[in-house]
């Protein structure tokens, strides 16, 4: 090898720049004329996949030589690390937004499998590159796409490509799907809760151990806390008194992290419950329904298309509690608005105007943003209508720290009430208005099953007596019982649903909790909790504030509660009209 060869120079090229001297260097290589040079944007992906883990550095190498090669300069590169090529949510879609916006011409890849491996998204970002003018070259694949066999070439390896991809997400389905049959998770890996036991395990002697994959609840102090806490947070939540945000306060303050080692949020204990993991399930994706691309459905959020399978591990909490815990669920996901999960008040999504009937939002009058970002002003509760026009509604409003401290007092006074009643002393404030509809239903149900019962007793003795009524007679007295109950059946359906009454007194635990727990609370954590206790916070003119909690009846019965998803907002509208 000659002196001057790139096998005996070092160290090896660390820039652009430092590149295109060293090839200077080899015969045959012309280094090119800066004002010759093409711009281009430098496209590198590592897949998860394993066999595809091309290391960054390599890419990068080959696409530089290229650029030399072929008169390119990269002028920025874009990097999607640990990313699939299954879908195009990466960031080579900034690549492709810089060639639309006419800033470059060219996308180099270190091969086309790296652009992507989904037909369509490949076919529709492709087709978006070269209608701006555009260019998708490969650095190890030699095609010219400008011609129809370049074209054709290019066509087949992508086509190869997304066979290659198709294949593998067989063979992991078939892995996944071998894992739920023996009652493991599709994934092995560290789970809170649980000492995790591996397939393969290191012998200390660079070999590997074989062993049967399981999930086992230690016996341990900490693994007893652990145990204790994960059960807490089942029954506390299901009682909605103890909120994801107050769980994961508590678990990090005891140094525990999630199972991929990461601090707790309360979007990473929603996750963790609703999985039912720790009750011994799995959770997988519904075989009843149809999705596009099932691979790509998230049946952890999406609840609509999972279901449960019993897993293989020991459940740290009972199916009682499960149960109750999903019931929770349920009602809060039916009743809670995404915006209001992450508001940083106490009582956003509560507030409502008794005039238009619209939600009132928190807006920072006479407020200038700061430097750091945030408002000045003073924060209040307006009416949205009367926001966007003042003549649309008289709309009602209250500054944002007064709405806190009436919330508090509201809530110590409610919490002395219902002690009060659940000692047998009278409340006048808690008895709620009775009218005499149930007492009529009782009577017409009773009608209805006496009737009912005549007339088969009547049916029975005709059959069976040795003297029967005569026919006419039999037939008057079953035709006039029959007309008896019809009526009383009418009357029964005429009347409104039973309404569902709720004794305040079952509220109380929930309450003293937020009574106690107030003040360390945070707004998003007293938010939880009075989720399942108040239906609205009406606020009218003159900052006159009524609360109407879960054991009245609600004020605007027509309405959807605190953040409901039910009804879309012209259907609001035109229930005010």
């Amino acid at each position: 090898m000659t002196p001057g060869s790139l096998e005996t120079r070092a160290p090896s090229p660390t820039s652009e720049a430092e590149l295109v001297s060293t090839l200077r260097q080899i015969p045959g290589i012309q280094t090119p004329i800066p004002n010759e040079l093409t711009p281009a944007i430098g496209y590198i992906r590592v897949s998860m996949a394993r066999e595809e883990m091309i290391s960054p550095e390599l890419q990068r190498k080959a696409i530089l030589e290229w650029a030399v090669r072929t008169k390119h300069i990269i002028v920025d590169w874009v990097e999607d690390p640990d990313k699939t090529g299954r879908n195009f949510k990466r960031r080579i879609m900034e690549a492709v937004a810089r060639v639309e916006a006419g800033e470059v011409g060219v996308i180099a890849v270190w091969k086309y499998s790296r652009f992507g491996r989904s037909r369509y998204g490949q076919t529709v970002n492709l087709h978006r590159v070269e209608q701006a003018g555009g260019q998708l070259l490969s650095a190890t694949e030699d095609i010219d796409a400008r011609t129809a066999t370049g074209r054709l070439q290019r066509g087949i390896i992508m086509e190869f490509n997304a066979y290659e991809s198709d294949r593998a997400a067989e063979q992991w389905a078939e892995t996944h799907e071998y894992r739920r049959s023996v009652g493991l998770p599709s994934g092995g890996r560290a789970r809170f809760g649980y000492i995790w036991h591996p397939r393969k395990v290191p012998d200390g002697k660079g070999k590997w151990i074989l062993q049967d994959e399981r999930y086992e609840i230690g016996d341990t102090p900490e693994d007893k806390a652990e145990h204790e806490a994960i059960v807490e947070a089942y029954v506390g939540h299901a009682a909605s008194r103890l909120p994801f945000g107050e769980i994961a306060r508590r678990w990090k303050l005891a140094g525990w992290k999630t199972g991929l080692g990461t601090e707790w949020t309360p979007q990473a204990v929603a996750h963790y419950l609703d999985s039912g993991f720790a009750a011994g399930l799995l959770v997988v994706h519904r075989k009843d329904v149809h999705c596009p691309n099932r691979g790509q459905c998230n049946v952890s959020y999406n609840r609509a298309h999972r279901e449960y399978i019993p897993g293989a591990h020991e459940a740290h909490i009972t199916p009682e509690q499960w149960e109750d815990y999903e019931k929770t669920r349920e009602r809060e996901l039916a009743n809670t608005a995404p915006k209001s999960v992450d508001s940083g008040y106490t009582f956003t999504g509560f507030t409502w105007c008794p005039h238009c009937r619209k939600r009132e939002q928190v807006i920072h009058t006479g407020s200038k943003r700061k430097k750091d970002g945030t408002k000045s002003g003073t924060p209040k509760y307006w009416c949205t209508t009367r926001r966007a026009d003042v003549n649309a509604c008289v709309g009602g409003r209250i500054p944002l720290a007064d709405l806190e401290q009436q919330g508090h007092e509201w809530i110590v006074k409610v919490a002395d009430d219902i002690q009060r009643l659940a000692l047998g002393m009278p409340v006048p404030e808690l008895e709620n208005d009775q009218d005499d509809t149930e007492e009529i239903r009782r009577r017409l149900e009773a009608d209805v099953s006496r009737y009912t019962a005549a007339m088969e007793r009547a049916l029975v003795k005709q059959a069976l007596d040795e003297d029967p009524a005569p026919a006419d007679v039999h037939q008057a007295a079953m035709k006039k019982l029959k007309a008896l109950r019809d009526q009383a059946q009418e009357e029964l359906d005429k009347l409104p649903e039973p309404k569902i009454t709720t004794d305040p007194v079952d509220f109380l635990p929930i309450i003293l909790d937020l009574v106690d727990g107030w003040e360390e609370m945070t707004n998003q954590g007293r938010r939880g909790v009075l989720t399942a206790l108040l239906r609205r916070v009406i606020i009218d003119v003159d900052s006159n504030v009524q609360w109407a909690p879960m054991w009245e009846p609600d004020p605007f019965p027509e309405e959807p509660e605190k953040g409901s998803r039910k009804g879309s907002r012209a259907q609001m509208r035109a229930a005010t009209r």
